[in-house]
């Protein structure tokens, strides 16, 4: 691994561990830096300030798991695999949720799923135009990303699982579907 690489790992594992405990809101550069051991111009050779941090590390854990799956049992799979994310770090997932900013875990989250929802979208119901692409996509990355708060800001303590077949199922029969 390069040493540029090692260097963005080791930030954005100081920042996973500061957001144990804080927001990014409370969080300052110098102490990222400081954890990391690193200078802030360093840090800031990497990274333009502590909200692309929290973009990267979030996209990091998130995006893989949400691939562009066609079957509804693989879909849900998807859902379930990022809740799964979100609830091995709870505190992490909290104070994401809780910053305020440009970017917090709904942001983040509503990145994924449009960006997601759309290429499906596309790839399903092409004679759409894009205004009604758009306003499909907005309307299930909203159902989504507001269950998936909803669910963190409660503690993650109830099964997600009816919640994500339900709308999965939406998704799959209205998105995924050709006509």
């Amino acid at each position: 691994m390069a040493a540029a690489e090692l260097t963005r790992n080791a930030i954005l594992k100081a920042l996973e561990t500061l957001m144990q405990k804080k927001t990014l809101d409370d969080i300052q550069i110098g102490q990222i830096s400081e954890l990391t051991g690193i200078s802030r111009n360093t840090l800031y050779y990497h990274f333009s300030d502590k909200y692309e941090i929290l973009d990267v590390l979030l996209k990091s854990q998130l995006t893989p798991v949400v691939n562009p799956l066609l079957t509804r049992a693989a879909w849900v799979r998807s859902l379930e695999a990022a809740t799964q994310v979100l609830q091995r770090q709870p505190a992490l997932s909290v104070h994401a949720l809780n910053t305020h900013g440009r970017v917090n875990l709904g942001t983040v989250l509503r990145d994924i799923y449009q960006d997601f929802l759309r290429q499906q979208l596309q790839l399903s119901h092409p004679a759409l135009s894009e205004k009604e692409q758009g306003l499909i996509v907005r309307f299930y990355t909203h159902a989504i990303v507001g269950l998936v708060q909803d669910w963190v800001s409660l503690g993650m303590k109830q099964d997600v699982g009816e919640a994500i077949d339900v709308i999965a199922q939406a998704v799959h029969e209205n998105i995924f579907r050709a006509p």
